[in-house]
């Protein structure tokens, strides 16, 4: 998606006018609607299916409000609170926007909820052959962990697969949710499929494994499954990378068991990079700690700052003996 669709729900008409300049002014943002009112943001959420709500802090503040963010859940947008009192009245300062300075400092502020963009014509320069490669593995609690990480990849990221542990059939679902929080495009993974940068795959609810091809051109292949516990598995996909591990970098998000670990640690020992989400920002740290117990992981990252980790170490990777920068 190339712009993050935006509702205001702004009761003050000054307040109001106010951000429309500024929204005006901010490459990146689109204004979808206007609400005055609780059961207007209700539906035009519910209808419209904004990215970003700029919601009044008093309106976040009242019990409906709790009652409706709670409807919503994880298939939800992003709120942003609008307070003159940032970090007051029970606003967490991190979603917050002050809206008692000017339009430019308005939009200033909203800059920091799009995601990070690297150079762009570096990462469109790599050929598919050789381009660096993210991969992803998350279970229980990684939904609401992969918005918060793809959200903030770049329309043109380099190419990216994960695997979320799913009931079959909501593979469709998930790749809707994320397309709608990430500025790349997102795509439920299809057998033959070539990889290219501003591509996200997800394999999910799948009874395939999504591995990919060990050379030329990026390719997925779906293979059948054998005795593996999680179909598709994250071992199976690090797995397949291990050829490719000098310009790949994995990350395990939260979730319950082993999957991943094994194959993390053929990754880190070609050559990968390899990142574990921090046991103090995972939902449940099985995963993670697996990994890290095994000695597959070379960095510990809390899941906020996961992102940058992962476009950073992609930016500079290695290409057999030679070392090529494009961050």
């Amino acid at each position: 998606m190339s712009e993050l669709r935006v509702t205001l729900a702004l009761p003050d008409l000054r307040l109001r006018r106010k951000f429309l300049t500024a929204l005006q002014m901010a490459p990146g943002f689109s204004l979808l609607s206007s609400a005055m009112s609780l059961s207007d943001i209700f539906a035009d959420v519910e209808s419209l299916v904004p990215d970003i709500v700029m919601i009044d802090a008093g309106l976040a503040c009242r019990a409906e409000f709790k009652v409706m963010h709670k409807l919503f859940g994880k298939q939800g947008p992003r709120w942003l609170f609008v307070s003159s009192d940032i970090g007051g009245a029970g606003v967490p300062s991190a979603h917050s926007i002050d809206g008692n300075v000017s339009p430019t400092a308005i939009r200033e502020q909203l800059n920091q909820f799009l995601p990070t963009q690297p150079n762009s014509q570096k990462w469109q320069s790599i050929q598919n052959s050789t381009q660096p490669l993210i991969l992803i593995g998350a279970s229980t609690g990684g939904v609401e962990a992969l918005s918060k990480v793809l959200g903030r990849f770049p329309a043109n990221c380099p190419p990216t697969i994960v695997v979320q542990h799913t009931s079959s059939g909501f593979g469709t679902n998930l790749v809707e949710l994320l397309d709608r929080s990430s500025l790349a495009k997102v795509q439920l993974a299809q057998n033959g499929q070539m990889l290219s940068c501003g591509q996200i795959t997800i394999a999910a609810g799948l009874n395939l494994h999504t591995e990919i091809t060990p050379k030329g051109p990026l390719r997925i292949k779906l293979t059948a499954s054998s005795s593996e516990t999680h179909v598709p598995s994250i071992d199976r996909l690090f797995m397949s990378a291990v050829p490719r591990a000098r310009r790949t970098v994995a990350a395990i998000l939260t979730g319950m068991g082993r999957d991943g670990a094994a194959g993390m640690l053929e990754l880190r020992r070609a050559g990968a990079q390899t990142f574990a989400q921090d046991s103090a920002t995972s939902v449940v740290d099985g995963m993670p700690r697996a990994a890290r117990e095994l000695g597959a992981v070379s960095r510990n990252i809390p899941l906020l700052q996961m992102s940058t980790a992962l476009l950073q170490a992609s930016a500079t990777h290695t290409l057999g003996n030679e070392q090529n920068t494009y961050a």
